[in-house]
């Protein structure tokens, strides 16, 4: 079983993501109506681990490496955008989408701004559970919880954001919970056993190629090997995504340092969704 086709996704021309590129991650399905023809496009995504349910449709934006979760189904979109095909839909607002990732997450910021921390706690609740590895929005609810005082669900969410990729986010947020949540001296009982907490010490900056012998990326190659030797293959993947990302921003000359090669990476990708309840990753 592969990715599973939403109603309506016959009425769109849909591009085969079966090659390596650097923008578009794995579990992404472009269609070539809507796009503003600069080289970003529309698309169903699936959340990791949720191949077989509804995808929701997301927009790259490639000069910034962002996959942007704008709109919550295919049928919402197409809703909002029209039957056309040919203009291009800004993203909704809450009252058009209320599950929306995106707009959860900005209505969220909104609140904030007026120092409405509970609703906005709840927006960003409702963005992660669509959305699991939303990068921003976890780092943001990781600072809600702790300013609430409950700094075990901001540990958790700061795990979360930690392993999820930096298309979804890798704003200034994300870097303080990442500094945060590396000097933690105690931590929920369900979270002290996994990998990304005892390694947090060495995660207190994103993996970087300023460092000579590539900062955090040998430690996430083992938290992904230690993840699927556990049997944890969406934390595994998610961080194979992650670690890709990173990777693909570096220098050639540091890539081969590292033995890394896109399309090598892409395939083992492609073969460990293959081991998903609900997976792989990709169209039949």
């Amino acid at each position: 079983m592969a990715l599973r086709l939403p109603p309506r996704a016959e009425s769109l021309t849909l591009i085969p993501n079966d090659t390596p590129c650097g923008y578009l991650p794995l579990g992404f399905l472009p269609f070539a109506e809507y796009q503003l023809g600069n080289g970003d496009y529309f698309g169903l995504y699936w959340p990791i681990g949720r191949e077989s349910d509804p995808p929701i449709v997301a927009e790259t934006f490639h000069d910034e490496g962002v996959l942007v979760p704008a709109y919550s189904s295919l049928q919402r979109f197409l809703a909002l955008a029209g039957d056309e095909g040919d203009d291009h839909p800004e993203p909704p607002d809450h009252h058009a989408d209320p599950l929306s990732p995106l707009a959860c997450y900005q209505q969220a910021r909104a609140c904030l701004q007026e120092q409405r921390v509970e609703p906005a706690t709840a927006l960003l609740r409702q963005a992660v559970t669509v959305l699991p590895e939303y990068t921003a929005a976890l780092a943001l609810l990781a600072t809600q919880c702790l300013r609430q005082g409950d700094e075990d669900e901001a540990c958790r969410f700061a795990a979360r954001a930690l392993i999820s990729p930096p298309s979804f986010g890798a704003d200034a947020t994300v870097t303080r919970m990442a500094a945060w949540f590396s000097q933690l001296d105690r931590g929920p009982q369900d979270l002290i056993m996994e990998p990304i907490w005892r390694e947090r010490a060495q995660l207190a900056s994103i993996p970087s190629g300023g460092h000579k012998d590539g900062g955090a990326y040998h430690l996430l190659r083992d938290l992904i090997q230690e993840y699927l030797l556990e049997g944890e293959t969406v934390t595994a993947l998610t961080l194979i995504q992650t670690y890709g990302e990173y990777m693909n921003a570096e220098t050639v000359s540091f890539q081969q340092r590292h033995g890394y090669r896109f399309a090598a990476h892409w395939q083992w990708q492609r073969d460990i969704s293959a081991r998903l309840p609900q997976g792989p990753r990709y169209p039949d």
